[in-house]
């Protein structure tokens, strides 16, 4: 029995599209819809197609689906798409060897497979490329100082792509920091020594509702990198423990940071996001209905996680100025209060921040801060 005939999977429809889109690149939305289909169910029956029922479609199909999965991670994913994304098509490639490996010359004559293996290898390529780049980034980072000058040029983008935008925004954490104490990222102590606050630009961003991020992404990603900047990716304020699979988080919550990079120089963008409602702006907000369970409430964790879950609007609008060395950005009303919500897990609000005369080169050695509070002096 032929292999179309033990499964559902129209072969000369496959093999006609595959011509048509590979061979002699002709894309039209319903060819490419047709060949998606088909690829997906020629995948679904591989056992069949492997080793000797027809392997060379299957070369085919997972080129064209390695092509699709590609799209998908350059178009912005979810963090937990993102890892799914990546182990499908691990899978995919072994399955494309494993038929590569048993194509016939004969049959791969017939069906396009020189030019779809050609479109995988330059995707792989391109991949690998991003990889590299992602890894020098991350071993990079922290390791070369940038200047006040191109800190305040970040924020200057950022502000002119949220105003373009319309939204509401403010800067956060160790950027508002910097901005309240000295109007820009680093100022002078005493004895000519410098407090270098930030080493990144990290703001808070305010969306209508959770609906609004996918084209929030699509747009601030698209302006930034009009101005320079490399890619941004989206990801959680929940921790990974409280995100693991299975758990109330994983299900609940919503996709709230979205982290930027630029190359040259090294300066990174954080972005967390927050919903107004009411009185109360919150970064996650857990819904659940049924099961003997119901009703919502403001889980405390994530970017609001010593604010208990939440901010009072109050304490953002309305908005002032802050001086951000040539510039002016937009400024919570009552900074005090936001910068204590915003703090880390571990942080201790009772002290927001000592100034950081070593650049942070130190600051992961245990104590390290109750040394540097015994170096300030009465100036500073």
């Amino acid at each position: 029995m032929s292999v179309a005939r033990r499964t559902t999977l129209n072969l000369t429809g496959l093999l006609t599209l595959s011509r048509k889109l590979l061979a002699k690149q002709i894309v039209d939305a319903e060819s490419r819809d047709s060949f998606d289909s088909l690829t997906e169910v020629a995948f679904h029956w591989r056992r069949e197609l492997l080793p000797h029922g027809c392997p060379c479609a299957l070369v085919v199909a997972c080129a064209w689906r390695h092509a699709a999965y590609a799209h998908s991670l350059e178009n912005g994913l979810t963090q937990d798409a993102f890892l799914t994304t990546f182990h499908n098509m691990g899978k995919q490639e072994h399955i494309l060897a494993e038929a590569l490996q048993t194509c016939p010359w004969e049959e791969a004559r017939q069906w396009p497979v020189e030019q779809a293996m050609h479109m995988y290898q330059t995707i792989m390529g391109l991949l690998n490329m991003r990889v590299k780049e992602v890894v020098e980034w991350a071993e990079g980072w922290g390791k070369e100082e940038i200047t006040d000058e191109q800190h305040s040029a970040a924020l200057a983008d950022a502000s002119a792509v949220f105003g373009s935008l319309g939204l509401e925004w403010w800067p956060s954490r160790g950027t508002l920091i910097a901005l309240l104490r000295h109007g820009k990222r680093s100022g002078l102590l005493s004895n000519g020594r410098v407090d270098v606050v930030d080493h990144d630009v990290d703001v808070m961003v305010g969306l209508a509702s959770h609906r609004d991020w996918p084209n929030f992404h699509s747009s601030v990603q698209q302006m930034l990198v009009q101005r320079g900047w490399h890619n941004c990716v989206e990801w959680y304020s929940t921790s990974a423990t409280q995100r693991s699979s299975g758990s109330l988080a994983h299900g609940l919550s919503r996709t709230d940071l979205l982290m930027c990079t630029r190359k040259n120089p090294k300066v990174s963008l954080d972005i967390a996001t927050y919903i107004t409602e009411g009185s109360v702006a919150y970064a996650q907000k857990y819904c659940v209905a049924g099961h003997g369970i119901s009703g919502c409430w403001y889980p405390h964790e994530g970017t609001l996680y010593q604010g208990l879950g939440k901010l009072r609007t109050s304490a953002i609008r309305p908005l002032g100025r802050c001086k951000a060395g040539s510039i002016s950005v937009p400024c919570p009303r009552k900074p005090m209060e936001i910068l204590k919500a915003v703090l880390p897990v571990d942080s201790n609000a009772s002290c927001l921040a000592l100034p950081d005369i070593e650049k942070r080169r130190q600051r992961q050695t245990r104590g390290r801060e109750g040394q540097l509070f015994r170096e300030l002096t009465q100036e500073d």
